[in-house]
């Protein structure tokens, strides 16, 4: 993922934009469900974002908050 932000291949911001709105992309009903329910009674939040080409960015927030990660679904 670093080699396409350096490239400006990527822009990931737009994505930590619409996660931190609770648009939860790509993921399926269930861990929508989840993710809605989190929000209020905490726990993590995932986010999944097709960019095409197979590749899939994920946001991840733990529960407490403290730290996001970016990732390529691929290099999970």
């Amino acid at each position: 993922m670093d080699a396409l932000i350096r490239q400006d291949l990527l822009d990931p911001l737009p994505y930590v934009r619409r996660h931190i709105c609770g648009d939860w992309g790509d993921v399926r009903e269930e861990h929508r469900r989840y993710n809605d329910a989190a929000v209020e009674l905490g726990g993590y939040l995932l986010s999944s974002y097709v960019l095409g080409d197979g590749l899939a960015l994920c946001i991840l927030t733990e529960a407490d908050r403290r730290l996001t990660a970016m990732f390529l679904l691929d290099e999970y």
